[in-house]
């Protein structure tokens, strides 16, 4: 019997055993990427949010109407619906020198406008993400209606009933 033809030798060489590791490590990390991809839970809930506009001239005719979607200008993105719009008088807070005393006066032909939104949420640890848009109190939202385009800041979150309405 020929030595040779019962006894195959596989002869690795270093570039062998690198390309090897290299491959079984991308595949360790595609596991690991795609298992803490699936393992994390999203907490999907409804929420209300108030935008508050300042500052917006009288002259302006603002308008939304219940039922009408926002849509975010950044990403463009729908980001809620309108469940109420309001309108409350716009105040300014300073410093009367002469009293030497911090006042608040009504600005005249000014309002600030408040627009209520529902819109479902994945809750994250420090605020909630809707439609890739950050919404926890103090952020500022750039976005649209069918009839205005304005910025404001959220000033109210309300959780409802755990996403489920």
């Amino acid at each position: 019997m020929n030595h040779q033809t019962a006894k195959k030798r596989i002869r690795l060489n270093f570039f062998d055993i690198l390309l090897i590791v290299l491959v079984a490590a991308i595949a360790a990390l595609g596991c690991i990427f795609l298992f803490s991809r699936l393992s994390k839970t999203t907490n999907d809930v409804e929420i209300e949010y108030t935008i508050t506009i300042k500052d917006v001239s009288t002259d302006i005719h603002i308008m939304a109407t219940p039922g009408e979607s926002i849509v975010d200008t950044i990403r463009l993105g729908t980001i809620g619906e309108v469940v109420s719009f309001t309108t409350e008088p716009c105040k300014y807070t300073g410093f009367d020198q002469e009293t030497q005393t911090i006042v608040e006066t009504e600005l005249k032909d000014f309002v600030n406008v408040l627009l209520t939104i529902k819109a479902n949420a994945q809750k994250n640890e420090d605020a909630y993400s809707v439609s890739g848009v950050r919404v926890a109190i103090g952020s500022q939202i750039y976005f649209r209606t069918p009839y205005y385009t304005a910025f404001g800041y959220v000033t109210e979150i309300n959780e409802r009933n755990g996403g489920k309405n």
